[in-house]
């Protein structure tokens, strides 16, 4: 490392150290379901990095205010961003690939857990349409989405919103 690496590592290592209490009493100030302060502390240092990067001194502002308003704004936009509907089908899912339905022990147990799950295959059944019932399958028996989407003769973007049709039909279900 050359005098102008350890140099240019020193002052961010200052900076982060400056700004960071900031950034933590900053994150620890909103109370949201769905992400963790951890999450609003690391949108925070990119808006840090953001604003040592893009500080231009001949703006008229000090670099304090600057990384302020740099971090303020990263952190508001993940707000928004994580509140707005366009994540609704990110949060709001049921994934296929969680603990199984029912549990095993007596046999009367297992009998009626088996037919609750035919039962629900019947009703899960009824409500898929043929295109959603393929892609099911060739998603269960471990097909990844490309290529589904090839076997289909289909966009991938076509496969994912198919799968999200189905965890939203399943999840109704439950």
């Amino acid at each position: 490392m050359n005098k102008n690496q350890r140099e240019a590592l020193h002052n961010f290592n200052s900076v982060f150290s400056q700004f960071l209490p900031y950034i933590e009493k900053r994150a620890s100030s909103y109370k949201t379901n769905g992400f963790g302060k951890e999450d609003l502390i690391q949108e925070g240092l990119i808006g840090l990095l953001s604003a040592v990067h893009t500080y231009k001194e001949d703006k008229g502002a000090s670099f304090s205010a600057y990384a302020k308003k740099c971090i303020s704004n990263r952190m508001n936009s993940f707000i928004r961003g994580h509140l707005s509907l366009k994540n609704k089908p990110l949060s709001g899912y049921t994934s296929l690939e969680e603990e199984p339905l029912f549990s095993e022990s007596d046999p009367a147990e297992k009998l009626q857990e088996k037919e609750a799950l035919e039962a629900f295959k019947d009703k899960l059944s009824e409500a898929l349409s043929e295109k959603e019932k393929s892609v099911l399958e060739f998603y269960l028996n471990g097909s990844s989405i490309k290529a589904i989407a090839a076997l289909e003769k289909t966009e991938e973007k076509s496969v994912q919103n198919t799968l999200y049709r189905i965890r939203r039909k399943i999840k109704n279900f439950m």
